[in-house]
This record gives C-alpha cells, structure tokens and sequence, in this order.
C-alpha cells in the first residue's frame, strides 16, 4: 500500500515538474510556481482518487512534456502555462480512464457517432467562418476568396477564368489572362459547376469546410475495424487538430481541395490497394502543381514497406509517372500563357540561388547548409505543432515520406510565412503525417501493452486518448489573441457596408484586402494596400482606409500606401462620394485622366508574394 502511495506521489510530482520545468529554465520560477503547484495538487487528487492499476499513467507524461517543446522553442506565457497544466491532468485522466473504461460500442454505433461529430464541427465551423466574412473581419487573407471566386465567376460567365484582381497581388509580365497562366489547377472546372448553382462566396467556404475536415474519414476507416471506439477518438482527434480546424477558418484557398485526396492516398497505401492509390495522386495533382512533388516520393514508402505489394516494380515507379505527368501538364499549361512560374519561384527561394536551376544545384552541393537555415525557433515549432497531434508516431511510418517534399519546400521558403500551421501551404500535410501516426501506434501497440503491463485494447485507447489530448496542445499558438479577435465585430463594419452598397456591380474597383472579397463578381477588381506601386490599372472607384495603424505589411509598402491614399485625396480627377470615419470611397470624375497620380510607381520597396 505503501509502495502504491509512493508512485502516486511521484507520479504528480513528475507531471507537474513536466508542465514547469521547461519553463523555470527558460524564464524563471515565478511566473509558474503557482501552476507547478496546481498541476501537482489536482493530478495527486486524481491519482488519489483513481489509484493506477497498470504503468499506463507514466505513458501520460508525455503530454506535459511536449508541452514544454513549446516552452524551451518559443516564448512562454501564462496562457500556455495554464493549458499545460489543464492538459497534464487530462493526461493523467486518459490514461486511468483507459484501465477501467472498457466500452463496447458496435462499430455501427462507433460510426454513427463520429459521423455525428464531423457533421457538428463542419457546421460549427462553416457557421464561424460564414459570420467571420459577414462581419469583414480583417484577420484573414481574405484576397484568396476574391482571387478564386473572381476567376470561377470569370470561367461561369465564360471569361477562361481570367484575373483581372491578380495585378494587385504580384507584378505579372506578360499580365496574367487566367489562374492557369500561373498554376495548374483542373480541380476548378468541377468547382465551378457547383459554383453555378450557387454563385456566392459562401460555397466555396463551404466546399472547403467539408474537403479539410473528411480527410477524418480515411484515419476513422484505418483503425475502425480492430477497436471502432479507438477509431472514433483518432479521427476526431484529427478533426480537432488547431492548425486542420484553422483552415476552415481562412480564405478559400485551392491547396485545401487536396486534403481528402491526400488522406485517402494514405488509406489505401496502408491497405496495400495500388489502383486507388494512385488515383487519389492523380487527383491530389489536379490540385495544383505542388502536388507533384507528394506524389513523387510515393514509391519510397512502397520500397521501404515493401511485405505484400505486388508487382512491387508498380508501387515504386507509377508514382513516379504521375509525378512526371502532372509536372509536365503544369508547365505545357503555364507556358501556353506565356509563363514559366519562375516568378513564384525567385519570390520565395531566390536568396538559394538565381533560377530554379541554381536552386537545385545548390541545395544538392551543400544540403547542411540549407538544412541549418530551416532549423530556426520558427521552424521547429512548426514541424513540432505538425507531429505532436500524433504524438510523433509518424516519425516512425515510412508512408510519412509523402510529406517530406513538401515540408522541404516550406521550411526552405523565403520567409516564415510558408512554415506556419495556420497557412494554406500545409493544409494537405496533416492527413498524411496523421495517418502515418495511426498506423504507427496500432503497429507498437502489443509492446507497449507489455511495457505498460495492460491489455492491449487499454493500451490502444490510452494512446488515442492522449493523442486527443496532444491535439489540442497547439489552441494557444493557432487561435491565438489576433486570431480570436477576427470573430468580434470591429466599428468599421458600418462603413465597409456603406462603402460596398455605394459600388455598381460592374465598375472597375480598388479595395483594401477585407473588403474585395465582397467585390469579386466583376471584371477588374484590385487591391490597393499591398504592393500598390506596382498595380497597373485605371479603376473607376477606389477604397482606402483613414487609419493605418493596424496595417503591417512587412514588405516595406505601408509608405507606399500612405502616399497612394494621399495622392488620391489630393488627385483633381477623383471626387468622395463615400466619406466613413474608417474608409473613404473615391470615384472617377467623367472624362477623368488615366490616374497616374493614383499609383505611385517606384515609391517604397519591392515585395515578393502572390497568390
């Protein structure tokens, strides 16, 4: 009894030790003293309460302790502390909840349930989204919904999907006649038919709800027949992940059409089911040309867990060929536009080299190096909050080798932009690193069972417990202040909607980025607050902010900016005919001039992006 009270004791101590320990190192005691305490009292009552009957609880440490990579990789806060701490103790519950809790759920019932869950939280989430966009929230890339739904309303109208709104993103030569001038993406043909029965924003937000949360599905359908309740906790446990859960939350975005693809990719390469497989590559490719890069690492997992795939020859080079196919339809399609991409590419890697040749040469001669430049504080917390949801278990899966390519091209990008949770540019990599993960866990489960002396169907719902737990680690870092602050009405919502009512429905217009997504059903549509030096275009009406305090742009433009709304206050051929305390709505007096005064050229600093 004695030796029992003892672990107990130790047990909490070590759970709160967890949860402080990094952070006394990094900053000092003060700040978490009294959370170490907390941590330690509740996770003693609960022990107390529920003494542990197996080595399960010990497995529970480490949540707290990948609560403390945040802390020794980033900056700590009182926040982050005290979700450490509630977690450890949701840890501790997993864990002794998994010795005595033994449900037998039929797999109709387990599936009955999640279907419920995902159904809640995509409707949950379109609802957040849908009321974010209503109430002209700026904490969003809200450009991306205009840049898409102008080009599908282009491509309805028959207009080729033009872009008359790119010009205001990057500076194109030749200027971009369709989204296809710059990307591959036939994904949009199908998009565009749904698009035509409801010719609204809100589809798309909608379409992209559904694509990014089913890739639960396939990790549900991975583990469904050996334990159906183990099943239920993974995928929600996916469905949950803060950086999946934030991309229902951005701007429509094409990449996000991926995610099932993907997750259905690594279903059937776990059930050794060849044909599918490269079916959902070929339509991961149909994406975007970005995908070409997953589906040509596809024959190594293949090669390395080579037991029961036949004709093995297939498995390691049609994934190859797709790669090369799809490549290949991306460029041919580019090119017929007259562009090759190597604008995108200089943007984002030219501080590795001076062409897309170079690059690769250089990174090929000395690869340490650059691996050392993607092993920054940043970095690291990105590739941390991408493996801790399934308690790095993919590390272990070799069908984690999908990922590789691409997270290569995000931490080797210009920039921290590409290497953050909350982007779409890692939208279609949680499905195959959470995949993986499941695997890997269903794969160690009977050692793990022995190590912690517990059955092994304990042992399974311990781990999906705790992956659970570990999913929700990252809320602080994704839904953090700035970000929750888009779901609160702001005092220029008035305004905004003043401003967008004053817009015929086919005028050329310039906006600032959270109001053209209002705008997008029209032929020239521009933004004006970002890299707004280089836009060339006349428009009719144009809308510009009176307070630039929240703006920051880190591409050296907010002069550029201020001196844009100035010379068009000032400009004799526009006159207000909107004048809000947040935004003021200019219009082009008849007869007019071409507005040179309204862009001024060559004032401030160049910008690399796009869409």
């Amino acid at each position: 009894m004695a030796e029992a009270r003892t672990e107990r004791v130790v047990l909490a101590a070590l759970y709160a030790v967890c949860v402080g320990g990094p952070v006394v190192l990094h900053h000092g005691l003060p700040l978490v003293l009294a959370f170490v305490v907390g941590t330690g009292v509740s996770t003693g009552l609960w022990f107390s309460m529920f003494p542990p009957r197996t080595r399960l609880p010990w497995f529970g440490l480490a949540v707290p302790l990948f609560a403390g990579i945040d802390h020794l990789i980033g900056t700590p806060s009182a926040i982050r502390v005290a979700w450490g701490a509630c977690l450890a103790l949701g840890a501790a519950v997993a864990c002794t909840m998994a010795e005595r809790w033994e449900p037998r759920w039929s797999e109709k019932a387990c599936s009955r349930a999640f279907s419920l869950a995902l159904v809640s939280l995509m409707a949950g989430a379109f609802a957040a989204v849908t009321y974010k966009f209503w109430i002209f929230s700026d904490g969003m890339l809200s450009q991306d919904t205009a840049y898409f739904e102008q080009g599908i309303w282009g491509f309805v109208t028959g207009r080729n999907f033009f872009q008359g709104s790119s010009q205001g993103w990057w500076r194109y030569s030749p200027p971009l006649e369709s989204h296809f001038s710059m990307h591959f993406s036939p994904v949009l043909f199908p998009l565009a038919g749904l698009y035509a029965l409801w010719s609204s924003y809100h589809l798309l937000h909608l379409v992209q709800v559904v694509a990014v949360l089913s890739a639960a599905v396939p990790v549900f359908l991975v583990v469904r027949r050996v334990d159906p309740v183990a099943a239920v906790l993974f995928g929600v446990a996916y469905a949950l992940n803060p950086a999946v859960v934030y991309q229902t939350q951005l701007s429509f975005h094409v990449l996000s059409l991926a995610a099932p693809a993907v997750a259905w990719a690594g279903y059937f390469f776990l059930r050794k089911r060849l044909g599918p497989f490269l079916a959902c590559l070929i339509l991961a490719c149909c994406v975007r040309e970005d995908l070409a890069l997953l589906a040509a690492a596809g024959g190594v997992p293949a090669l390395l867990s080579r037991r029961g795939r036949r004709p093995l020859a297939a498995w390691v080079l049609l994934p190859v060929v797709v790669a090369v196919v799809g490549g290949g339809a991306a460029v041919l399609t580019t090119r017929t536009f007259c562009h090759s991409g190597n604008e995108v590419i200089q943007g984002l890697f030219s501080h590795l080299g001076d062409s897309p040749r170079a690059i690769v040469a250089n990174v090929v001669r000395d690869p340490v190096h650059f691996l050392a430049y993607a092993w920054d504080a940043c970095r690291v917390r990105y590739l941390v909050g991408l493996l801790r949801p399934g308690l790095f278990g993919a590390l272990l899966q070799p069908l984690s080798i999908l990922a590789v390519p691409v997270l290569l091209v995000n931490l080797l990008a210009r920039g921290a932009g590409t290497a953050s949770l909350d982007m779409y540019y890692s939208v279609y990599i949680p499905p195959v690193l959470t995949t993986a993960a499941v695997a890997t866990w269903l794969r160690l489960e009977a050692p793990l069972s022995r190590v912690a002396r517990a059955p092994v169907r304990s042992t399974r719902l311990a781990v999906a417990a705790l992956a659970l737990v570990a999913t929700l680690m990252g809320l602080p870092s994704v839904f953090g202040r700035q970000q929750l602050a888009g779901y609160v009405p702001s005092s220029s919502v008035d305004d905004i909607r003043a401003v967008v009512a004053a817009i015929p429905p086919d005028a050329a217009v310039a906006a600032p980025r959270h109001v053209v997504y209002a705008l997008a059903r029209r032929e020239e549509l521009y933004l004006v607050n970002r890299w707004a030096q280089y836009v060339r275009y006349d428009p009719e009406y144009v809308a510009v902010e009176t307070d630039f305090s929240d703006s920051t742009l880190n591409d050296g433009t907010l002069e550029s900016y201020r001196d844009y709304a100035r010379a068009l206050g000032e400009d004799p051929d526009f006159v207000p005919v909107v004048v809000r305390p947040h935004l003021v709505l200019y219009r082009k007096r008849e007869g007019g001039g071409a507005g040179a005064t309204v862009v001024p050229l060559g004032r401030g600093s160049g910008a690399a992006g796009g869409p």
